[in-house]
Formats: C-alpha cells, sequence, structure tokens
C-alpha cells in the first residue's frame, strides 16, 4: 500500500500543543482528580509497607483503573520510571532528601495544571522528603514570575514547593548565570512534548545543558557525588520522537567535538504511563496521525568519559 504520509514537525508540534493544552485548560486539570490522587496514594502508602517499589506497583495499578487519574499523574509517573531507566536504583541523594526538577517549555495547561501531582514524587521516590520544580516557559501566565507556592502533603510524609519563570532557557536572567555547582544542584532537567527540532530555542537550551555536564566534569565534580543533570524529552508520537532524538543527538555531538568526551543517552522507548500506552481514547485528533500527549521520550544521560 502506499506509504503513509509524513507530517510536518513544526506543523505537528503548533497543532498538537495547541489543542492537547486547550483541553487541559478547559478542565484546568480537575483538581478534584488531583487530591483524589493525592488521598489514593497517601491511602496506599499506609497499606503497601516500606518497599517503594511495591508502592509503585499498588499506586499503578489503582491508577490504571481510573483513566482520569492515570491521565492526571502520568507525567508525574513518567518521572520515576525515567530516573530508574537513567539510574540502576535511584535515589535521592541530597543530604537534605531533597528531589530538585527543572521543566522547560512548561506552560500553564499541562504542567502547572498539575503542580500538585509533584507531590507525589515525595512518596514515590527513595529518600525523597521534599520536592522543588521550577518551572520555565515563555507563556507561563498562571502564576506571575517569580512566585513561589509550597504546599505539604495529605499524610505529613513530603513538602512541595514549585516556582514558574516566564522565558525561555537559559536566557532568563535568574538561570542565565548558573555554574556549574549550582546545575549539578538539580536531579533532572525534563521537557514535556517538547518538539525539539522547532527553532532554534531548544538548541540553545541543549547546549547549555551540554556544557553544564562538561563543565562538572571537568572541575572533577563526580568524583564528589556531583554532576549535572541529565535532560529527559518526550513527543507525542513516535515519527516526532525520531526526529527529537536525531536532533538530540546533533546538537549534543556538535557541543562536543573539540572535546575528548563520550556521551551517554537513553533511546527512544513508548512512555509506560502515557495515553498511548494505555491505549486512550484521549488523542490529538487533529494531527493526520495518531498522537497523543506524553507519548515517547528519550534522554540525554551524561558523560561517561573525559580525556585529557
Amino acid at each position: 500500500g502506499a506509504d503513509p504520509p509524513r507530517v510536518d514537525a513544526a506543523s505537528m508540534r503548533s497543532t498538537a500543543r495547541r489543542e492537547c493544552r486547550g483541553e487541559d485548560s478547559a478542565t484546568t486539570r480537575d483538581d478534584g482528580a488531583q487530591a483524589r490522587g493525592l488521598a489514593m496514594l497517601a491511602d496506599t502508602r499506609k497499606t503497601a509497607g516500606s518497599s517503594r517499589e511495591a508502592l509503585r506497583s499498588s499506586i499503578v495499578a489503582r491508577f490504571s483503573e481510573d483513566e482520569s487519574l492515570m491521565e492526571t499523574f502520568g507525567p508525574v509517573l513518567s518521572i520515576v520510571d525515567a530516573l530508574e531507566r537513567m539510574y540502576e536504583e535511584y535515589s535521592v541523594t541530597s543530604t537534605s532528601g531533597t528531589l530538585r526538577i527543572r521543566a522547560l517549555g512548561a506552560a500553564d495547561a499541562f504542567e502547572l495544571a498539575r503542580w500538585r501531582t509533584f507531590a507525589a514524587l515525595a512518596v514515590l521516590l527513595e529518600n525523597c522528603k521534599r520536592v522543588e520544580v521550577e518551572f520555565i516557559g515563555p507563556t507561563l501566565r498562571r502564576l506571575d514570575p517569580g512566585v513561589v507556592c509550597e504546599a505539604t502533603s495529605t499524610d505529613g510524609s513530603g513538602r512541595l514547593r514549585i516556582q514558574a519563570i516566564r522565558g525561555l532557557y537559559p536566557e532568563v536572567s535568574d538561570v542565565a548565570s548558573a555554574s556549574a555547582s549550582e546545575a549539578a544542584a538539580y536531579d533532572v532537567v525534563v521537557a514535556f512534548n517538547a518538539g525539539l527540532p522547532v527553532g532554534g530555542d531548544w538548541a540553545r537550551a541543549i547546549e547549555r545543558i551540554v556544557s553544564e555536564h562538561v563543565d562538572a566534569f571537568a572541575a572533577n565534580a563526580p568524583s564528589l557525588g556531583n554532576v549535572a543533570p541529565p535532560f529527559w524529552v518526550s513527543d507525542y508520537n513516535e515519527e516526532a520522537i525520531d526526529i527529537a532524538f536525531a536532533f538530540l543527538r546533533h546538537v549534543v555531538q556538535r557541543v562536543l567535538e573539540s572535546r575528548n568526551v563520550d556521551s551517554r543517552a537513553e533511546a527512544i522507548y513508548l512512555e509506560p504511563y502515557s495515553n498511548a500506552a494505555y491505549q486512550s481514547r484521549k488523542r490529538i485528533s487533529s494531527c493526520t496521525v495518531p498522537a497523543h500527549a506524553n507519548a515517547y521520550a528519550c534522554a540525554f544521560v551524561g558523560l561517561s568519559r573525559l580525556e585529557e
């Protein structure tokens, strides 16, 4: 038969983000679903014992029975899965038990609309007592730039702190001058439904992230257990993530071409907590190929060698 139509990545990303995030904006990510999910998580924590693995299995099983819960909490569960893919046994290493996340390309109707769900990480990750999330995006409006929101989980097991910064990374003033040591304080940088090849903004962000890794190696930070954060990316379907992964590798290699450094990446995979994986009816219907929010993912993990 005829080959399936190819979709221009920029057009697909623009259409998909408008539709997906417009629908999310209409429901404001259902505050009731967030509260219900966090209460269910706290209740499950009481009965699942001390094993985080058993707790996660119980939570996923219960959330899977309610499509709205899986859709709402899916991005946070994706972060847990990503950390365990990139690190064999992931555990929060800061002495305060704080997990720090930087979310790039954030928008009111996706990341900020789900902000309470990030409190779940304080229960789902080993040694995690506090979660701090920095949302950076050019269209953020729900919170005034610089405003900080804090919340305590329903069972008192952890605290959540979020900050919204309107602008583009790394140009925004309060992160543009971040040193390698400050960058290393973040555990992971994420970009949901990113559309990496669109425009030059993502190229500059990737270049900064990779440069921070090189600086950390040059400062011998790995020997101190202090490394720059990995960059995890998701997109709407397999074709989009294939283009994104090629773009990510191209920019990484461009930064590293004058240095004797090997890079490590997490190859493309079907995101296990996406609507696509659960065959949800919620898809980006205006796209001519199947498209679901947060469907496929890949990552730049870090550097494996720095030679003189």
